[in-house]
């Protein structure tokens, strides 16, 4: 954040790809090396809809919400809009409209199809269905 105004987000996909997968040292990385920017963001007037299909379409997890001057004034997840009153079929359909660039992998034994876990409520592209229950891959371990 510079002069209130966010700058840039650090998120596990970063970590991972910028320090991890280079074999760099995390005590010698800064934040400034490893943050994506410039971010995305929205206004609080922005939709849960619309803040849902922004996290679909560019495949992040969190937004930051910003006023009409830049200034940071809270960050919306994926999990908050799933905890709230959008129907879940409907996100659950949005996002198998919009998923972009997985591949169909059908493993032997187990079929795997996109959605909503019913257990911990996440989206994974990976459901395995369990006991009659449509679960993601750390649910279905949890199960079984």
């Amino acid at each position: 954040i510079e002069n209130g105004k966010p700058i840039g987000i650090v998120t596990e996909k970063d970590l991972i790809s910028k320090i991890v997968e280079r074999n760099k040292v995390p005590s010698k990385v800064t934040i400034e090396e490893v943050m994506t920017h410039p971010i995305i963001t929205i206004n609080p007037h922005t939709s849960l809809r619309d803040a849902a299909m922004i996290m679909i379409k560019r495949g992040i997890r969190r937004l930051p919400i910003v006023d009409n001057s830049g200034n940071l004034v809270g960050i919306i997840t994926d999990s908050d809009i799933l905890g709230v009153s959008l129907d879940l079929g409907e996100f659950a359909a949005l996002i198998t409209e919009n998923a972009v660039g997985y591949a169909s992998i059908e493993p032997e034994e187990e079929s795997y199809t996109p959605g909503i876990c019913e257990r911990c409520g996440k989206y994974t592209d990976r459901l395995i269905t369990v006991n009659g229950m449509k679960l993601c891959e750390d649910c279905a371990e949890s199960e079984g």
